[in-house]
């Protein structure tokens, strides 16, 4: 990650893509804390480069909104 973001920049769509994707698989190893702790550290960025509405960025909201509820035993099975 730190490669990714000193080559293409912290805003760059690769790197956010990077991002998502580290945050994704964390929670699929079982650490749904730290997925939602790294989305919500990537959520501002995100707004920052794409826009509020941007679909990736409501991408990133959605999946922040799934970690959360798994970190906090009230996720569904989506």
């Amino acid at each position: 990650m730190p490669v990714r973001e000193r080559v293409s920049g912290a805003g760059a769509l690769e790197t956010l893509n990077v991002r998502s994707n580290l945050a994704f698989w964390t929670g699929e190893a079982g650490d749904a804390a730290g997925a939602r702790d790294q989305l919500a550290e990537l959520l501002p960025v995100v707004k920052e480069a794409l826009g509020e509405q941007h679909p990736d960025t409501l991408a990133v909201q959605r999946q922040l909104d799934h970690w959360i509820s798994k970190a906090t035993g009230r996720g569904g099975t989506d």
